[in-house]
């Protein structure tokens, strides 16, 4: 059985998600933590289950989804994976901050070195933790390098900011493209079994289906 739990990080609001399973092997998703304190929750979560992260996934490199990473590839032992596409936006970190925020929040916001990105991952490779089996789905728009993780077993997606609750990521951002995002969603991810469950990025979670009827963006 595939267990998810979520955790709510930074002040923006972003959804990490920890996956694992009765091996206690686990897998880690978008740790966006601004802090130590911020990412505490997590650590603590996985120390109280007896849970060994074995893997460590990036859905897309924007700031507030990757400020984490070190802390997590530093108590785990992990790199974590990524789309080629997105290595710049990762590796040119204070510079995203400072285009996406404004040169005032550069200053404000701490700002650690990444870690390296040393996993490329890229469409419909494979990989697994435990007893389940995560598809990388490539669903660029939101960020060229933009990336869905799916479980076909449990039917879960992890679609970063690709697909949210009635509404899809952002496109206005450099990299950012409105009809690559929605023919990425509609080739995709709209084909996914109905029951499918989304955990996005950002908000609550939702369902293929329920996208597919009041989402108007899959209209």
């Amino acid at each position: 059985m595939l267990h998810t739990q979520l955790f709510i990080t930074n002040q923006i609001g972003e959804n990490c998600y920890l996956l694992y399973d009765d091996t206690k092997e686990a897998a880690i998703i978008d740790p966006g933590a601004f802090s130590k304190e911020d990412y505490q929750p997590l650590s603590d979560y996985i120390k109280a289950h007896d849970l060994r992260p074995t893997l460590l996934l990036l859905t897309h490199a924007h700031f507030d989804h990757i400020m984490g990473t070190q802390y997590v590839c530093e108590e785990y032992n992990l790199s974590p994976h990524l789309h080629p596409l997105d290595m710049e936006l990762y590796t040119n970190l204070p510079l995203q901050i400072q285009t996406i925020l404004g040169p005032s929040y550069q200053a404000i916001f701490p700002c650690p070195a990444t870690a390296p990105a040393s996993i490329a991952i890229n469409h419909q490779d494979t990989l697994r933790f435990g007893n389940h089996t995560i598809a990388v789905l490539h669903t660029p728009g939101h960020t060229p390098g933009s990336v869905c993780y799916y479980c076909q077993e449990e039917h879960v997606l992890l679609s970063g900011d690709t697909l949210f609750r009635e509404s899809i990521g952002r496109t206005d951002l450099p990299g950012g493209d409105y009809s690559t995002i929605v023919h990425s969603i509609s080739s995709r991810l709209a084909g996914l079994p109905p029951a499918t469950r989304v955990l996005p990025g950002h908000m609550s979670e939702t369902t293929i289906e329920h996208e597919k009827k009041y989402n108007p963006f899959l209209k």
